[in-house]
């Protein structure tokens, strides 16, 4: 659901591969480069610049109506548990993801909401305190009342393509 004078731009990302980074302060967001080696589900976050590579590289499956599914180093990713998790295995669904370009007041970046969930939680940049991680949170996001509605930059993404001739 989108809230009350929300500003939503038509500008669709097609299916492919990219980087995504978060506009609070443009880190990486994707998997640890030293996560274990076993099949258990990744937690994604906003890395640190000198650990992006493959890990974080994304893949866009779209699916219709700024849905996608979005798969991270090839693992599809989940909302599980408040946060993002990539899934190395097919016990889980994959989460079907709004990826929604939010306007000029946003800063032009896009909002990342689980399309399936009744109060539309999305995508946050969650900021530990006692640690230096920077985990990627699913939870209600917060619009700050102008209008057109904007977004924290905490909620907030900008998606790179990746062409081919990059790669």
């Amino acid at each position: 659901m989108e809230p009350e004078g929300s500003e939503q731009v038509q500008n669709m990302l097609t299916s492919g591969s990219y980087t995504i980074v978060s506009a609070k302060d443009n880190l990486p967001i994707g998997r640890r480069a030293n996560e274990d080696k076993s099949l258990h589900p990744k937690r994604v976050y906003a890395l640190p610049p000198e650990e992006a590579g493959q890990n974080s590289v994304w893949q866009l499956e779209f699916r219709g109506d700024s849905s996608y599914i979005l798969k991270c180093n090839g693992a599809p990713t989940v909302a599980h548990e408040s946060h993002v998790w990539a899934v190395l295995t097919d016990d889980e669904e994959p989460t079907v993801w709004k990826v929604i370009k939010r306007g000029p007041g946003s800063g032009g970046g896009y909002t990342i909401v689980n399309k399936n969930d009744p109060i539309g939680a999305g995508w946050v940049v969650s900021i530990l305190e006692a640690h230096d991680d920077k985990p990627i949170a699913v939870r209600p996001l917060i619009v700050f009342p102008t209008f057109p509605a904007t977004y924290p930059n905490t909620e907030l993404f900008v998606f790179k393509e990746i062409k081919e001739e990059d790669q």
